[in-house]
Formats: structure tokens, sequence, C-alpha cells
């Protein structure tokens, strides 16, 4: 396939830039968890299958710095880092998972405006914990570059998906380049925008809103399910990342995504869809959640959304229907991204 060729090509190039760094294995962010609640004592214990990844998590809350985990994250009462029976019980929180609210309309202009300043309050907070990584150039190519390339390989051997690499793509009537096209100005713009050695600061991760819970009574922000590491780096990463994995709810539309909240089909490699959302909410909340991307960030942080959406098509094999959306989602975001980048030209 001529994909392989090109594709090869460039990443060869982008490998001998690291040729003396040593190779890390991407760890699968999908896994099997187990949640007890005990609701009289106010605890939720959760265990997992991926046991290294759970572990990574688990070692997050107990690394976090201490100002920072007494405000943002659930208290830790019990934990084992022991391979054969990890596990991390930890205090119930009251409040309402922000997806919930998204999903079911129960946020408005004022609500969300309120989460957002405790978000952008909390990623400031960070930003005063520097990581003592020494490779945050490694680690941003692990996490940007060589994730991308492993999880499209993982995709140019599925029958499925085999015509969209080779031929134009066509999204609700809009043509693009063919997906092998796409893939490298996708990795040549990471590789001139994203690759730098900047430093790293503590972040979480996996700053969805799945991943954060809201109490409206106190008005605070409560995070979980952190990332556990970002490449090789266990204590901190690219505040790029925050922002991109807090804008892909809204902007890009993953949590409609995962509800299945959408009609899709495909002929060849025409895509067509629809999500089934009030779109007037929808664009409400977008065009908030867009306006909080700080400015300097603004045009990388979608950059870096375009390649969530790409990157995670493999993990979804079990719901072919996500997989069109987000392969259709990636590109299309990715050129919102070339229009962003086209305005300052």
């Amino acid at each position: 396939m001529q994909f392989c060729e090109e594709f090869f090509s460039l990443t060869y190039n982008i490998f001998a830039k690291l040729e003396n760094m040593k190779e890390t294995k991407i760890i699968q962010p999908r896994f099997f968890n187990t949640i007890k609640v005990d609701k009289k004592k106010g605890t939720i214990t959760k265990t997992s299958t991926e046991t290294k990844k759970f572990i990574d998590e688990v070692n997050w809350f107990l690394n976090m710095p201490a100002v920072l985990a007494n405000k943002y994250t659930p208290k830790i009462y019990e934990y084992s880092l022991n391979a054969q029976k990890a596990f991390v019980t930890m205090e119930f929180v009251n409040g309402t998972n922000i997806h919930e609210l998204y999903y079911e309309k129960k946020l408005n202009d004022k609500l969300l405006n309120t989460i957002i300043s405790k978000v952008k309050d909390m990623l400031s907070e960070f930003q005063n914990f520097k990581s003592p990584s020494h490779d945050a150039y490694a680690n941003r190519y692990n996490v940007y570059i060589k994730k991308l390339v492993e999880r499209i390989l993982k995709m140019s051997d599925n029958k499925e998906f085999m015509p969209f690499f080779d031929n134009p793509i066509t999204i609700n009537g809009v043509k693009y380049p063919s997906l092998s096209k796409i893939i490298l100005l996708i990795l040549n713009e990471a590789s001139n925008n994203l690759l730098t050695s900047d430093n790293f600061y503590f972040i979480h991760g996996d700053l969805f809103s799945a991943n954060m819970i809201f109490d409206t009574k106190t008005q605070e922000v409560k995070i979980f399910d952190p990332r556990g590491s970002f490449g090789n780096d266990k204590n901190g990463g690219d505040i790029l990342y925050e922002w991109a994995k807090f804008i892909h709810s809204f902007d890009g539309g993953y949590d409609w995504i995962i509800e299945d909240c959408f009609d899709v089909s495909v002929d060849k490699t025409d895509i067509k869809y629809n999500f089934k959302y009030d779109k007037k909410y929808y664009a409400a909340m977008r065009k908030i959640v867009l306006n909080a991307v700080p400015k300097e960030m603004y045009s990388k942080v979608l950059l870096i959304e375009s390649t969530l959406f790409l990157s995670m098509i493999p993990l979804h094999a079990d719901y072919p229907k996500r997989q069109l959306m987000q392969l259709a989602r990636g590109i299309e975001l990715f050129y919102n991204y070339i229009e962003e980048i086209n305005k300052k030209k």
C-alpha cells in the first residue's frame, strides 16, 4: 500500500531525531474497572485488570502536591500497589458528573462559566508545580506522534478502513484527501508545532467531562480517573493536552458519540452523519468552552483534539458506528485547525 511507504518514510525521520530515546510502550486508555460503592462509609473502592495503568493512576493521587489534593481530588483512605491485588479506596464525592450535566442538558451559560472558571483556576495552580522530567520533547513525541502512528497502523489492517487510506473521503458533502495524506499532514503539523522541550507541569491527563464532578452546593470541581502518565513522565505533562481533552467533549462531540446520540452511514468512503442533539444548546456550550481556551494555546489545542479522535478509533472496535464518527470528527477537527492557522497568515 502506497500509504505505508509514505508513512514509514516520514516516521523514520521523526524516529531519527530521537535515536537515543528508549522505546515507550503506549498503554491503551480503555480498561476494565470494578467499582464498589459503600454508601454507609461514604467510600468507593476501585480495582482494575489493567494493573500497570491502574497503579500509575494510584501513584498519581499519592504523588499529587498536598495543596492540590486537598482541593481537587477525593480523599484516599486505603490503597495497595501490589500487582496481584492493587486497589484504591477513596472518598465518595457528592455532586454531579459534568458529562451527565452536559448530556442531560442541565448546563446553562452561568453554570458552565462557573465550572470553566474552576477548571482554569485548577490548571493555573497545576502550573505552579513543574515536573522534574528531562525528556519533555521525547514524551511529547510518544504522545503526539508515536501513539498516533501505532493506532493508525492498526486501522490500516482493518478491511473496513482500508478504502479510506487510498481514496478521497467525503464527509457530509465536503471532500477531503485520502486518510493517508491527512495523517501525513497531521504528523507534519504535530512534529513542527507540538514537539518542544517546554516545561512539563503537573497534569491530570484525561480531563474530559466524565472524569469531573461538580458540587452545586460548594461550587467546587473534583477530578478522578487520571491518565497516570504522559509518555514516560509519571508526574507531569503538557498543559495543552489538558485543554484538548477538556474541549473534545464540547467541541468534538465526544460525549454524544459515547452515548450513541447520532446517526451515521457510509458508502465506500462517503460518510454521512448527524448528531441527535439540540443544536442550539450544543452551539452555545461549545462557544463558551472554546472562548475559555487561552489564545496563545488555541490552535495547538485544536490540533491535539483532532489527534485524540483519530487515535481512539482502534480502541472502539466493538462499536463500528462510533469508529466512523471518530474518523469523521477527527478529520473535520483537523481542518478546523488548518482554517484557524490560515487566519493568522
